[in-house]
């Protein structure tokens, strides 16, 4: 009986396991298993997290516009000079918004929920493997 390793690619964590024949070697039975990128946004709370970010960042949305606007990517001066005041305007309002705990407690939860969900599936696709 051989077993195919887990191989990560960027859309899916899939695993495949193959039971073979002892004597011919031909395949006996095969199982596949497969997490998308999409399984794993879901389970884990991004797609609520995101409206979540939404909602937050709407009353200082006006703000991010003005700092969108004055962006530093000319090399002149004066475009300098007005991303610097753009900066300047707002810098202690979005430092405001960006140090309440949600924002902290949000992305802990989300990184912490990715972990439950690659080791949920590891433990499907292994039975008995010890927690990652």
């Amino acid at each position: 009986m051989t077993t195919a390793p887990l191989a990560c690619v960027t859309q899916a964590i899939k695993a495949a396991h193959a039971q073979r024949h002892p004597v011919t070697g031909q395949v006996v039975r095969q199982w596949e298993w497969e997490l998308t990128k999409g399984q794993l946004k879901h389970d884990s709370g991004l797609t609520k997290a995101k409206q979540d970010t939404a909602r937050w960042s709407a009353d200082i949305q006006p703000l991010l516009q003005q700092l969108a606007a004055a962006t530093p990517a000319g090399t002149t001066l004066d475009g300098l000079h007005a991303h610097i005041l753009a900066l300047k305007a707002t810098w202690d309002p979005l430092w405001e918004e960006y140090l309440k705990p949600r924002w902290s407690r949000q992305r802990l939860a989300l990184h912490h929920a990715q972990e439950r969900i690659i080791e949920g599936f590891c433990k499907k696709v292994i039975p008995g493997a010890p927690p990652w």
